[in-house]
C-alpha cells in the first residue's frame, strides 16, 4: 500500500464567494433610493397610488408561489414607502409650528419654554481682532416653545429656537421653565457664495428661528425643575460631559488652549475651542475626520476595552457586555452626529451576535445602520457626514480583503523564507495601506462635490496620523479616568498629550504649506463627473480595470481634464471663468455693518476694505470662501480705506490665507499706529500694521499727494486716488478715508469709505471730476445734512450700500434716492452684489440672494 492510498489526494473545495447583496443590504438600498426618487417625485398622492400598486403585486405573486419575483416586488414596496416617509418628513408640520409666526424680518416676541439645551457661554468675537471687541461673553441655549404671545394672547405653539443672549448669565440650567423677549427672526440663508448653510443646518434640526435677546434680564423664570424624563435624561448627560471636560483640561493653563482645541473635538465632540485656521487646515489635508469623532474613533476607543476585557474576563460573552458598557458610557457624554451613531449601532450589532453566539456579517451590521439612521431623519442622506461615513465604511467592508491580497501577494513568494512573524507584519501592513486607499478613493468624489477640494497628500497623511491618533486616544481616556482616581497621574499624562498633540499640529502645518498639499476647486463638479468617477474608483478596486493598464491611464487623465476644463463656460453669479473675459467685475461682498468690494479686470485684482463690525472673523466666515468660489487665487492690491476695525478686521486673516502683492492705507492710518506705538497703546490700528509687518507685509502710503501704481493700469482701465491730501489732518478718522474713482469703458465708478461732511466739502470744492455712474453710500448709509449734497455732485445711476439689517428698518435714502430715479443695491437685502461693466460700456447687474 503506497502512501497514497492511505491518503487520498482530495482537491480542495473552493470557498463560495462572499455576497454582499444580502436581504438587509437590498432593504437599506431600497431605502436610499427611495429617498432620492422622493426629490424629483414630490408627490404624495403618486407615490401612495404606486405603493398600492406594488404591494397589490406582491400578494398576487406571493400567492402564486412566484417568490423570487415576490422578493423583487418588495423591495419596490420598500423604496415607495421610504419616499413616502422622506416626503412627510420634510414637508409635515404641525398645524400650530413656530414656523408659521416667524419671518425674515426681526419682529419682538415673547416666547415661553423649556431649555432643552445646556446653556454656553459664547465668545463675544473670533478672528485676529478679537481682542478688540466691545462686546460681551453671550449665552446661546436651545428652547422648545410652548407658548408664543401674538396679539396680546398667549397661543400655543411647537419648535425650537435658538436663543442668543447678549450677555452672560450663569443663572440659566437645562431644564428650567422660562418667559423672555427678544427679536424673533427665521434664519438668513448664506448671503455670499461659499458660505456655510447655517439656514439649512439647523432647520434639518427642527430650529425654526432665532431669538435675540439685549438683556439678560428680559427672562424671567416660570420653574427651575426639569419635569419630564427625557429633561432629566438630558441633564444628566449635561453633567457627565462638564465632568469629563474637567479631567481632559486639568494639567492644561491658559497657554494651552490651542493643544486643548484639538484634544476636545477628538476625544469628547467639543468643537467651541477649536481654532478656525487649524481646522481649515486640517480639512485642506484630507483629515478633518481625524478631528471629527467618527468609527475610527470608537473602533480605537472599543479596541482597548476588548483588551482590558480579555485582561478581566475570561469569557467572551463577558468581554462583549463590557464593550457594550463602555459603549454606553462613551455616547452617554457625545453629542451623537451620523458617523457616531452609525459606528455605535454597527458595534452593538456584534456585541450582540457575540453575546447570543448568533454571528453577523459586518455588511448586515452596515445595513441596520443605514436602516435606523434614515428612518431617523430621510435628510440625512444627503449630508456630507452620512455620505463620506457610510461610503468608506460599505467599500472598506467589500474590497478591503481584496486590495489587500492584492498589495500582499507579490511581496510573499510561495515558499517565502521569510519568519512567520515577518509575514505577519507584511500582511498587516498591506492591510494598513489598502484601508488608506479605499478609504481616499472612496471620498474623493465625495469631497469633490461638496467642498470643491481634492488633497492629494490625504493617503500619507492618514497613514502618518492613525497611529498618533491611536495613542492620542489611548493616553487621552486614561487622563480622563486617572483625573477622578489618581489626579497626579492624570496631570503627568497631560504633558505627554502636549508633546504629541505638538509634533502631530507641527506635521500637518507643514505639509498644509507644500504645493501639492491642495487643490481648491474653482467650480463645484457636475454629478456625471462624480458619478463616472464613482464608477471608476469601482472598477479599480474589483480589479476590472488595471491601474497601470491603458485604459485606465486614459481614464484617469480624461476625468482629470474634464474636472479642470469641463465647466470652463459655466457661470457663478454671472461671472464667467473663460479667460477671455474683459469686463469689469465689482463685487460687493454682504458683510453686515462693515465693509468688502473687491473689482477685478482679466487677471488684476484690486480689494478695497476687509472687515465687519458684526462679524470680526469676516475672512474666514464669508470673504475667503468667497473669493475661492470666484477662482481668485491672488489680489494685486489690498487698499484699508481707513483705521477703523469695520473696515480691516479681516485683513490679516485674509493676508494669512490668500496671496496679497501689497497693502496700501492712507498715511493718516500710518501715523496713528506710529502714534499708538510710542506711547505703547493696545490699540487696532497699532495691532493691524504690526501683524502685517510679522508677516512680511509692510504698508504703503496711498494718497492725493502719492498715488502710487498699485496695479497695471490700461487704456481701457484706469483709476485714480481723489482722497486724502498727505498732510491732511482732520477732526475724525472717517474723513481721512482714501476715495478711490475708478474708469472703464467709458463708465466710472466711486468707493468713498467713510467720508462724512468736511470731507466731502472739500472734495466738492475741489477741481476734480465726482461724476459717476456708480458709488457706495459713505460710511454704509449714514444720513447726514451733507448726503443730498453727496448725491448731487457724483449723478450716479446705481448706488451701493454695504450695511446690516438695520438700515432697512430705518431709511432715510429712500426718498433721496426715489427723487433721484436712483437704484439701490443693499447687501442686508440682496446679499453679496455683482456689477459687471463690459467692454461697449454696458452695465449688468446680479445678487446672490
Amino acid at each position: 500500500m503506497s502512501i497514497y492510498d492511505e491518503f487520498p489526494y482530495e482537491p480542495e473545495t473552493p470557498k463560495p464567494k462572499p455576497r454582499f447583496l444580502t436581504p438587509v443590504v437590498c432593504v437599506a438600498l431600497s431605502i436610499i433610493l427611495g429617498i432620492i426618487f422622493s426629490q424629483p417625485i414630490t408627490s404624495l398622492f403618486t407615490w401612495l397610488l404606486l405603493c398600492i400598486a406594488a404591494t397589490v403585486a406582491t400578494t398576487y405573486q406571493y400567492l402564486n408561489n412566484m417568490y423570487r419575483s415576490t422578493g423583487y416586488v418588495m423591495l419596490s414596496v420598500i423604496i415607495c414607502i421610504a419616499a413616502i416617509w422622506s416626503l412627510l418628513y420634510s414637508n409635515h408640520l404641525p398645524s400650530n409650528h413656530t414656523t408659521q409666526y416667524i419671518s425674515p424680518q426681526s419682529q419682538l416676541a415673547t416666547l415661553q419654554g423649556r431649555i432643552v439645551s445646556q446653556p454656553r457661554v459664547t465668545q463675544p468675537a473670533k478672528g485676529a481682532f478679537k481682542q478688540f471687541t466691545y462686546k460681551q461673553p453671550g449665552t446661546s441655549f436651545l428652547l422648545q416653545i410652548n407658548h408664543i404671545l401674538v396679539n396680546q394672547k398667549q397661543q400655543p405653539t411647537s419648535g425650537k429656537v435658538l436663543v442668543r443672549i447678549a450677555q452672560s448669565d450663569p443663572r440659566l440650567v437645562f431644564g428650567a421653565e422660562i418667559s423672555i423677549i427678544g427679536w424673533l427672526r427665521s434664519f438668513q440663508p448664506p448671503s455670499n457664495p461659499g458660505e456655510f448653510n447655517y439656514k439649512e443646518a439647523l432647520e434639518n434640526r427642527d430650529i425654526a428661528g432665532t431669538l435675540n435677546v439685549e438683556s439678560r434680564g428680559n427672562w424671567e423664570l416660570i420653574a427651575n425643575n426639569p419635569t419630564l424624563s427625557v429633561d432629566l435624561w438630558q441633564k444628566w448627560r449635561n453633567s457627565a460631559a462638564q465632568a469629563s471636560m474637567r479631567g481632559l483640561e486639568s494639567g492644561f493653563d491658559k497657554n494651552d488652549q490651542n493643544i486643548l482645541g484639538i484634544l476636545k473635538p477628538l476625544l469628547l465632540g467639543d468643537w467651541r475651542d477649536t481654532d478656525p485656521h487649524l481646522t481649515e487646515q486640517f480639512r485642506r489635508v484630507g483629515l478633518s475626520h481625524i478631528l471629527s469623532i467618527s468609527g475610527a474613533h470608537l473602533a480605537i476607543l472599543l479596541g482597548f476595552a476588548w483588551l482590558i476585557g480579555l485582561f478581566l474576563f475570561k469569557h467572551p460573552k463577558h468581554v462583549a457586555i463590557f464593550i457594550l458598557i463602555i459603549l454606553a458610557c462613551y455616547l452617554f457624554i457625545l453629542p451623537l452626529r451620523v458617523p457616531i451613531v452609525r459606528a455605535a449601532i454597527m458595534a452593538t450589532c456584534f456585541c450582540f451576535a457575540q453575546i447570543t453566539g448568533r454571528p453577523i456579517r459586518a455588511i448586515n451590521a452596515w445595513a441596520i445602520a443605514v436602516i435606523f439612521s434614515l428612518a431617523y431623519n430621510p435628510s440625512d442622506l444627503f449630508s456630507p457626514g452620512f455620505q463620506l461615513s457610510f461610503a468608506i465604511v460599505a467599500t472598506l467592508l467589500i474590497f478591503t480583503t481584496k486590495l489587500s491580497n492584492r498589495i500582499y501577494l507579490p511581496n510573499h513568494a510561495v515558499g517565502s523564507t521569510k519568519s512567520k512573524l515577518a509575514q505577519i507584519i507584511i500582511k498587516r501592513t498591506a492591510d494598513y495601506l489598502a484601508v488608506s486607499i479605499i478609504a481616499f478613493t472612496t471620498a474623493l468624489p465625495i469631497v469633490a462635490w461638496h467642498f470643491e477640494l481634492i488633497s492629494p497628500v490625504a493617503i500619507l497623511l492618514s497613514i502618518i496620523a492613525i497611529p498618533f491618533l491611536t495613542i492620542l486616544l489611548a493616553i487621552g481616556f486614561l487622563k480622563i479616568v486617572f483625573f477622578y482616581i489618581f489626579p497626579s497621574i492624570s496631570i503627568c499624562l497631560a504633558i505627554l498629550l502636549k508633546l504629541i498633540v505638538m509634533f502631530l499640529e507641527d506635521i500637518i502645518l507643514w505639509t498644509h504649506d507644500l504645493p501639492v498639499s491642495h487643490i481648491q476647486l474653482s467650480h463645484k463638479p457636475s454629478i456625471i463627473w462624480v458619478a463616472i468617477t464613482s464608477l471608476s474608483i469601482l472598477l479599480f478596486m474589483t480589479g476590472k480595470l488595471k491601474i497601470k493598464s491603458i485604459p485606465a491611464v486614459i481614464v484617469i487623465i480624461t476625468l482629470g481634464c474634464w474636472l479642470i476644463i469641463g465647466p470652463s463656460t459655466a457661470t457663478i453669479l454671472g461671472k464667467t471663468s473663460a479667460k477671455t473675459d474683459n469686463n469689469l467685475h465689482l463685487y460687493m461682498f454682504a458683510v453686515s455693518n462693515g465693509s468688502c468690494y473687491l473689482l477685478k479686470h482679466q487677471n488684476q485684482v484690486i480689494m478695497f476694505d476687509c472687515g465687519s463690525q458684526a462679524y470680526l472673523d469676516v475672512a474666514d466666515k464669508s470673504i475667503i470662501p468667497a473669493i475661492r468660489q470666484l477662482d481668485i487665487k491672488k489680489i494685486d492690491a489690498m487698499v484699508v480705506s481707513h483705521s477703523d476695525l469695520d473696515h480691516f478686521s479681516g485683513v490679516i486673516d485674509l493676508a494669512q490665507q490668500i496671496n496679497i502683492s501689497k497693502i496700501y492705507a492712507p498715511p493718516q492710518l500710518i501715523q496713528k499706529a506710529k502714534h499708538e506705538q510710542t506711547l505703547n497703546l493696545n490699540r487696532s490700528t497699532k495691532y493691524l500694521v504690526e501683524e502685517l509687518n510679522s508677516i512680511g507685509h509692510v504698508i504703503q502710503p496711498l494718497s492725493l499727494d502719492n498715488p502710487m501704481h498699485m496695479t497695471r493700469q490700461t487704456e481701457s482701465f484706469n483709476y485714480a486716488i481723489l482722497w486724502p491730501p498727505i498732510n491732511y489732518h482732520p477732526k475724525a478718522d472717517n474723513d481721512t478715508s482714501i476715495v478711490l474713482r475708478i474708469d472703464f469703458a467709458g463708465r466710472s465708478l466711486l468707493l468713498s469709505g467713510d467720508i462724512q461732511s468736511e470731507a466731502i466739502q472739500m472734495l466738492q470744492a475741489s477741481t476734480q471730476n465726482l461724476d459717476v455712474d456708480i458709488t457706495d453710500l459713505p460710511h454704509h448709509g449714514s444720513f447726514i445734512t451733507e448726503s443730498p449734497q453727496f448725491i448731487q455732485m457724483t449723478s450716479p445711476q446705481i448706488v451701493l450700500q454695504s450695511a446690516g439689517y438695520k438700515a432697512l428698518q430705518q431709511d432715510p435714502w429712500l426718498n433721496l434716492l426715489q427723487q433721484h430715479n436712483i437704484q439701490r443695491f443693499i447687501t442686508a437685502r440682496d446679499g453679496m452684489v455683482h456689477l459687471q461693466i463690459t467692454p461697449q460700456g454696458e452695465i449688468l447687474t446680479s445678487t446672490f440672494k
